[in-house]
């Protein structure tokens, strides 16, 4: 009967263990470099400047730094990098166009997606667009797939579907 008691006593610490190591892990980890996949993206009929054609994402157990490299409407290459931190705070940044965005993120209540809640303002403060990003990685860690909603000022919005394979 000790011996029992004793191993039962065992396969709880090794459970309560378990639990707490699972619970401070690391959530899905998105770095790497990312290509847009044109064919897969679901555009619903907005042009394809509006997502970054590659993203270059490195990833802490403190934050997240995303260089997302956009082909604009004249065909322009621009980069632009964002640092969010998994702290809550907001940060911002200037966006080639010459915008403000300003970014806050944090995860899924599973900890396997990423949201991002970016605000798009004009130099002089007027408001631009919203939008909620919601990352998510493939079972095989080789797509990224993000689910954009896009809000306007006039109440107008759009929802894109950006698929993103890994080199």
């Amino acid at each position: 009967m000790k011996i029992l008691k004793k191993n039962t006593i065992k396969l709880f610490g090794f459970i309560s263990l378990f639990l707490t190591l699972k619970a401070n892990a690391q959530s899905t980890n998105f770095s790497g470099t990312w290509h847009i996949d044109t064919i897969r993206t679901n555009f619903n009929g907005a042009p394809k400047f509006v997502l970054p054609h590659d993203l270059k994402v490195s990833q802490t157990n403190a934050g997240i730094l995303i260089d997302r490299g956009n082909i604009n409407g004249q065909g322009e290459e621009k980069h632009y990098m964002e640092q969010g931190s998994f702290d809550g705070k907001s940060s911002q940044t200037t966006t080639p166009s010459g915008n403000i965005e300003t970014d806050s993120l944090g995860w899924g209540s599973d900890k396997s997606n990423l949201e991002i809640k970016i605000d798009y303002k004009k130099p002089d403060g007027s408001v631009l667009q919203d939008a909620d990003e919601k990352w998510s990685l493939s079972e095989n860690g080789k797509i990224i797939i993000i689910n954009r909603q896009v809000r306007l000022p006039d109440g107008q919005g759009y929802n894109i579907i950006g698929y993103y394979n890994k080199d």
